[in-house]
This record gives structure tokens, sequence and C-alpha cells, in this order.
């Protein structure tokens, strides 16, 4: 069965991308933030972008062990507490394996899950 090629498989795609859109609806604010403060702090995080990239989870991870926290690499708020932005709200995305290192998954053709995050070849 071609499951891949038929208009279901796309529809699923689309809910997913809307649905990670809409999760990181205000998580974007929080990310940056959090990423500012670890570039300030001397942490490499890539680009200041609202983005929850490999970077930003190494860097995450590294101060966590660096303050004595769990090196979960999520911005829980421990984290943002340790940070100094306490008064931000934990963000509602997160990778979806943590305690994992840097992972690539193809899901299906030209669909891949890597850190948590979903991207399409082409997109």
């Amino acid at each position: 069965m071609k499951i891949f090629h038929t208009p279901f498989y796309v529809a699923i795609i689309v809910c997913c991308i809307l649905a990670q859109t809409i999760a990181m609806a205000g998580t974007r604010d929080t990310v940056s933030e959090v990423q500012s403060k670890l570039s300030d702090l001397g942490y490499a995080v890539g680009s200041i972008d609202g983005l929850f990239g490999s970077k930003t989870r190494a860097a995450i991870v590294k101060f966590q062990k660096d303050s004595e926290l769990e090196p979960n690499g999520t911005i829980d708020k421990d984290t943002l507490l340790k940070l100094g932005l306490g008064h931000l709200p934990v963000p509602r995305v997160q990778p979806i394996s943590p305690n994992l290192p840097y992972q690539e998954k193809e899901v299906a053709p030209g669909v891949k899950v890597h850190s948590g995050f979903m991207t399409i070849d082409g997109w």
C-alpha cells in the first residue's frame, strides 16, 4: 500500500506542521531570551532566532551541568530561574527525546524528525 502518495498522507503532514506552528506560538520569545542570556554567559547557542535547535539544546545541557541542574536539555522552570528568567513561561515545545543525543530519523520519504522537530525536504 502506497500511503505516502495519498491525500491522507499529505493531510497528516500538514496537520503536524500546523500543530507544531501553533505550539510554537509564544515559545519563540522565551527561546530567544534563553538564547540571548546563554550567549551573554559565553555559551555557544548559534543564532539567536528563537528556534530550539541542536546548538541551543547543547548550550542548555552545558549550562545545566555547570549550574548543577539536571542536564535534560529542556527549558524547564529550574533552568529559567537559574538564568534569571523565571518570569518567562516554560516553552510548550521541547525536544522530543531530551535525554538522547542528537538524532535524525526519516519518518517518510523526504520527511525527517531531528532534535525534536520535523523538516520536509524543499520547504
